[in-house]
């Protein structure tokens, strides 16, 4: 059938069906108009918003997202161990201002999700920190990312990827991911084993 009788009948089978689709693949992809968020949109979120409501809703997305990474590349290599979770909740604590309750009921939030956070909601995490961070911050967050993976003394090529990934979904340059690596080149496993190190 040539090409010009074609074009009715799918109009007539699928015409109202390409509308919704392409509707709901704009709002899939976050290009349709920017509506308010819940804090709520991760599993993180979620169970942030219900124990800790009375932060502000920002606030509430950021944690998620920052901690969401943490975890993340804490468990890319298919555990948290305790070194890793010290060192979640001293950054939480540090760099997010957290009493001390709050940042234990965060990190171990995290440690509860940790198989949630690899893969599945990472692009939910890197999405709201670039809408809430700027690029040196985003630079903070990439070596707080890194002193997670070194906690226990050594960065795996796991958690190398895993940072890597990170950055990049961040829109971070790669030589800012290098630079902030080599203040951790002591760390890196792959580095160990070689000639002179």
């Amino acid at each position: 059938m040539p090409l010009s009788r074609q074009k009715p009948l799918l109009r007539r089978r699928f015409g109202g069906m390409i509308p919704a689709m392409k509707h709901a693949w704009i709002e899939r992809l976050g290009l349709g108009k920017k509506t308010e968020r819940p804090e709520g949109e991760t599993s993180l979120g979620r169970d942030l918003a219900e124990r800790l409501s009375d932060l502000p809703p920002e606030r509430l997305r950021y944690l998620a997202a920052f901690g969401g990474l943490l975890g993340r590349v804490a468990f890319s290599d298919g555990e948290i161990s305790a070194e890793e979770t010290g060192r979640i909740r001293a950054i939480l604590r540090h760099m997010s201002g957290l009493p001390e309750d709050e940042a234990d009921l965060v990190t171990r939030l995290i440690a509860e999700r940790a198989e949630t956070l690899v893969g599945l909601e990472d692009h939910l995490y890197t999405r709201e920190m670039n809408e809430l961070c700027d690029a040196d911050q985003k630079k903070v967050v990439l070596s707080c990312l890194f002193a997670v993976a070194a906690a226990d003394d050594e960065i795996s090529p796991e958690e190398n990827a895993a940072v890597q990934t990170i950055a990049k979904a961040l829109r971070l340059l790669p030589k800012d991911f290098v630079e902030i690596r080599s203040l951790y080149r002591d760390k890196l496993s792959v580095l160990k084993d070689l000639p002179g190190h």
